[in-house]
């Protein structure tokens, strides 16, 4: 702490001068050690007359519209101090506010930055001041901190009150006080923090004598470091020998500097000017104090003032060791207040930790403390708020995702009450982003069957698309639309293939159309063919027509751009660049003659006239760029591919990236003042259309439309700039484009007092232990009731005894609904290098290869003890018994079938008179009977009797099948990649039903789920999901709706999906509607594993995350 005033030993104001590096005012560091009220006070005698503060506010004033000041403003050296009351959560809270004047030099920013940093991440502990978050006030960071009411050691020492009462009442206040001094102290060693300024100032009391290390400020040492621990400020009057000579020093420094603010409590008053002769003058100064200081005590004070480090405490736990039993000698009573348990952090906590980084600029570190907040309650609307908002507004996500993860936090809160405060930060969400609902002004239809291909004019008064005439039908059709009314002028029927690209010149009334065989031209005004082109326009990528000049410019897979004469329908010349991609769109370029083209990682300008290339404007990464857009002051060229949407300075190339977080672009149009990019997006879901902010480079707004966008979208905007136009597989919407809102605020969580950690530990504790009870005594719906009452208690919402507890009684109930998806560990790898071929066994234990294909390895989750090694090399491991029994792997170099037994360790191969590796196995729960996959073929396989059974009919020579084996053993399912599905009989092998499945969009890979009984078989796709019924291979419902992962909960009445953007449904089997929906932030994909009741999965990198259910008793 830094004082510009003397010292005075005359009183005990406690008003120490603290030395520096330098004693010049700009080289003073930023400290928080005038945090709070008591310690203002003692530094406003320092401010020079004349001086007033100019930034502080004024007492009944309302800072950000939440903190109401209570106290006028108290100058202090380095700031100002306020009494605030949030009048929201009717709590009193002190807040710090630095002159601005104090952050002239990037140092002392950084002091205060690491100073702020230092005290959050103490975290709630009964015996340290708690210091909640920073705020910025008009520009300036301001610390929020608990609010004392006692005032200081120091005051009371002044004050005199802590000597009433009689001799034992008196020696139990100052014993109990140095216990609580010294426990703070312990609580900061323990988490890596020297504090370095100890002394009765930084000791904080209430009214009832509760007391509390504050200060943290200069703790720039380590206290699990041994030496060579230094910081620039210290008080003299309290420091020892090794701290004032700039030497190396340890905790035991603190243990001094304690030693010495003791001896002064039992002194009544400081008796030295140097804390050095407060040691080395001891037995003086023990024969003046006004309280009589205990014998025991006197040896310990006499040992932590000792000069040389060795001879002193080596930590506090021998400190606080002695004073609870001379304590207990003094008063003749156990010493009251129990051992102090830090408060864990909780997603609240958290979350105004991680504000507190974000307005000191720390916004890597607010990411993470807000992904630890979701972790550890994921339904914290704060944090999830919060969360989304800065992901959103720092262009990371977009808005759809931010709003979907809002809307599963308030759909999954308990408390009504949370769950409408959820509902006023989404209405606060949908004010910034701009609107709630993006209803279409205008729309219309366009073609019974999907449009194969669609184009909306700049200007958006035309649109052109095309599609099967019929459902049945091989004859296609193309139709002219004019979007004001959204009638058909004109209809081209008869053409007898599909259209790839198509484009609409207005000016000259045709519409260019790519085939595969050719580019033909059409006349719009009477349908008629124009020009069929030749040969060379076959297959082409893009197709565009020049502005102002009669031609057509076509791009094709050979890396040529062909240029055309739209009325000979002659190609009169070809552009041909080297070193590139074939280009997949084009635009006209900057000026007259000039083209652009874009191509991977890069855009091309050339002059089409003479075929030069005039320059290449290359992207910093190999971005497979599908579409461009000059902007229409022809400044600024834009291109976006699956990797993001960049722009190009025309003039200098500069790059620039406008939106990284991103998917499959179809289309760009620039708004006609040049903020905002518009881009149509292919879509399997939905129309999506996403504008982009380019000076904030990042989406404002994606416009959800209905719509199927997968193979053809445009978008095109009015002359007046107020609307878009969007075109997708069946129709056109016009929609006004938003007006982006007034940023609202970050929210802040309820602060809670370590006090009220103190009752919820013990209600967490009644209630758990009642839970316990009720189990034991069989009354399962009672214990659910009282453990989840137990796991909704503020601190413990991600408890592993109640979802111990929870899990126990589940065994025996049904699921309700999924009460969140948490990250639980990472598993504890006992073998050095990279997991693989990860397996979740019984009793949650892990099955993996390991690395370097070196065997196999069994092993806990919970401590990676290993159970099991199988040390064969070349081992892969292909499935699992749900037993826990056995485990079947290929090795490599072999095409034999190695059986792992799971309880001795043994390994025995069977030998497949195969010359093709497997690729693929399924076994029954008991390990019994396997199907194994190759190349071409599938196998039966008796595991017990180490025999092929059998070889499957069916298959093809270019597809690895999957096989699937029902529980009885008795049949088998194996999907063939080229789409059909069979049931066979495994005994006599023959296929007792078929189905047909569209690859990849049906079924994707080996995405396929078999129920736990094995009645319903699921087949996830890219496009859509199905189910079957496995007795005949029935299809029972197709949703269009494409997952990355499923598995089946053990009753088999839902399973489990995952969704790309990290969400978990649970979804009907018998209906395929979604129950529900929670955001779990996790990606899982096919190689993902489950355990056997479904609380655990198992991601491919290693991570385990746990699904905790709310069940009733059935």
């Amino acid at each position: 702490m830094v004082y510009n005033n003397g010292f005075d030993d005359r009183t005990l104001t406690d008003v120490e001068k603290t030395v520096t590096d330098t004693q010049t005012k700009t080289d003073i560091e930023v400290t928080l050690t005038d945090a709070f009220l008591a310690d203002a006070k003692r530094q406003q005698a320092a401010v020079p007359a004349g001086t007033p503060d100019k930034e502080t506010f004024d007492q009944g004033s309302v800072l950000l519209n939440t903190y109401d000041v209570l106290s006028a403003p108290i100058q202090g050296g380095m700031g100002v101090v306020y009494r605030v009351h949030h009048n929201s959560w009717d709590v009193d809270l002190a807040v710090k506010r630095p002159k601005e004047s104090y952050f002239q030099s990037d140092k002392q920013k950084e002091n205060f930055v690491k100073e702020c940093e230092r005290w959050i991440n103490l975290g709630l502990h009964p015996n340290i001041v708690s210091c909640f978050y920073v705020r910025e006030l008009d520009s300036v960071p301001s610390v929020f901190s608990e609010w004392m009411d006692g005032g200081s050691l120091s005051d009371q020492i002044k004050s005199g009150k802590l000597y009433e009462g009689t001799e034992k009442e008196v020696q139990a206040r100052l014993l109990d006080i140095a216990i609580q001094f010294a426990r703070g102290l312990q609580y900061s060693h323990k988490n890596g923090l020297i504090h370095q300024d100890v002394k009765p100032g930084n000791l904080m009391l209430t009214k009832d004598n509760e007391a509390k290390v504050t200060d943290f400020g200069i703790a720039g040492g380590r206290a699990d470091e041994n030496a060579n621990a230094w910081s620039g400020a210290y008080t003299r009057e309290y420091a020892s020998a090794e701290q004032q000579s700039k030497g190396d020093f340890t905790l035991k420094t603190d243990i001094y500097s304690w030693a010495v603010s003791i001896l002064m409590m039992y002194c009544g008053k400081r008796l030295w000017q140097n804390g050095i002769d407060a040691g080395l003058e001891f037995e003086k100064h023990r024969q003046q104090t006004r309280v009589l200081l205990p014998d025991k005590m006197t040896v310990l004070l006499r040992s932590c003032l000792e000069q040389n480090l060795s001879d002193r405490p080596e930590s506090f736990d021998e400190v606080l060791a002695e004073l609870i039993k001379e304590y207990a000698k003094q008063t003749g009573d156990v010493y009251p207040r129990e051992e102090p348990k830090a408060a864990s952090d909780t997603a609240d906590s958290l979350n105004n930790r991680a504000l507190s980084y974000l307005d000191l600029g720390r916004s890597a570190e607010a990411e993470k403390l807000w992904e630890r907040a979701f972790l550890a309650n994921p339904n914290c609307m704060d944090a999830v708020y919060n969360m989304n908002l800065f992901a959103w507004r720092s262009g990371r996500s977009n808005d759809l995702a931010a709003i979907d993860k809002l809307q599963t936090a308030i759909a999954n809160q308990v408390d009504s009450n949370e769950a409408k405060r959820g509902q006023e930060l989404m209405e606060r969400f949908y004010i910034e982003r701009g609107r709630k609902e993006d209803t279409p002004e205008f729309s219309f239809s366009m073609h019974t069957e999907m449009a194969s291909a669609v184009y909306i004019t700049t200007d958006a008064n035309w649109c052109v698309s095309s599609a099967r005439a019929k459902f049945d039908s091989d004859r296609y059709e193309i139709r002219l639309w004019d979007t004001k009314n959204g009638s058909c002028v004109s209809m081209i029927d008869g053409c007898e293939e599909d259209v790839q690209h198509i484009a609409f010149n207005p000016r000259e009334k045709l519409i260019a159309a790519s085939y595969e065989s050719c580019i033909r031209i059409w006349n719009a005004a009477n349908g008629r063919l124009h020009k069929a082109l030749g040969k060379e326009s076959c297959e082409a990528e893009a197709i565009l027509f020049a502005e102002d000049e009669k031609l057509l410019f076509s791009s094709h897979n050979d890396n040529t751009i062909c240029i055309w004469d739209i009325h000979r329908g002659k190609c009169i010349g070809k552009i041909q660049p080297d070193n590139v991609t074939p280009a997949n769109a084009l635009c006209m370029g900057p000026r007259a003659g000039t083209l652009l083209s874009v191509h991977t990682g890069c855009c091309i300008l050339y002059d089409y006239k003479t075929g030069k290339l005039l320059r290449r404007y290359n992207a910093p990464l190999s971005v497979p760029f599908n579409c461009i857009q000059l902007s229409l002051d022809r400044k600024t060229i834009a291109a976006a591919g699956q990797k993001g949407v960049y722009g190009f300075d025309i003039d200098s190339g500069e790059c620039t990236c406008y939106d990284a977080n991103h998917n499959r672009p179809g289309e760009l149009r620039w708004t006609r003042d040049g903020r905002y990019l518009v881009e149509a997006l292919y879509s399997s879901d939905n129309n999506l259309i996403r504008i982009i902010d380019v000076a904030q480079r990042r989406c404002t707004h994606t416009i959800k439309l209905s719509g199927y966008t997968l193979f053809s979208t445009s978008v095109g905007l009015t002359p007046d700039g107020r609307s878009l136009l969007s075109a997708s597989a069946f129709g056109v919407d016009k929609v006004a484009l938003p007006q982006k809102g007034v940023n609202g605020a970050w929210e802040l969580s309820r602060i809670i007092s370590q006090a009220s950690y103190d009752v919820f530990a013990r209600e967490y504790e009644e209630k758990l232990l009642a839970a316990h009870e009720a189990f034991a005594r069989g009354s399962i719906r009672q214990a659910l009731e009282l453990n989840e009452s137990a796991w909704q208690v503020p601190g413990y919402e991600n408890s592993v005894d109640c979802r111990s507890l929870n899990r126990q009684l589940g065994k025996s109930c049904k699921i309700i609904n999924i009460r969140a998806v948490t990250q639980a560990q990472s598993v504890k790898n006992p073998c050095k290098g990279g997991l693989k071929h990860l397996f979740i066994g019984s009793g949650d234990t892990l099955l993996s290869s390991k690395p370097g294909d070196a065997g196999c390895c069994l092993w806990q989750l919970a401590d990676g003890f290993v159970l099991k090694e199988f040390a064969a090399r070349n081992l892969r491991l292909l499935c699992i018994a749900s037993n826990g029994k056995r485990a079947f792997a290929d090795r490599i170099g072999s095409a034999n079938l190695e059986v792992l037994s799971l309880e001795t360790g043994n390994i025995r191969s069977i030998n497949m008179g195969s010359i093709s590796p497997i690729k693929g196995a399924s076994c029954t729960p008991d390990g019994q009977l396997v199907m194994t996959a190759d190349l071409n073929r599938v196998n039966v396989v008796d595991a017990d009797a180490g025999c092929v059974l059998g070889e499957l009919p069916g298959g093809s020579n270019a597809t690895i099948p999957t096989p699937i084996i029902l529980p009885d053993g008795a049949r088998g399912i194996v999907h063939y990649g080229q789409g059909n599905l069979r049931l066979f009989d495994l005994k006599n092998r023959t296929y007792l039903a078929e189905t047909k499945l569209i690859d990849n969009i049906d079924c994707s890979g080996n995405k396929i789920y078999l129920s736990p009984d094995g009645s319903y078989l699921l087949c996830l796709g890219n496009m859509r999901t199905k189910l079957y019924r496995t007795s005949n291979l029935t299809c029972l419902w197709t949703e269009q709706t494409s997952f990355t992962f499923a598995f089946f909960l053990p009753a088999g009445d839902c399973f489990l999906a995952a969704q790309r953007n990290g969400g978990i449904c649970r979804i009907d089997t018998v209906t395929g509607s979604i129950a529900e929906t929670v955001d779990s932030r996790i990606n899982l994909d096919v190689f993902s594993s489950v355990n056997t009741d479904g609380t655990l999965i198992l991601a491919q990198d290693g991570t385990c995350y746990q699904i905790d259910y709310r069940y009733e008793v059935e």
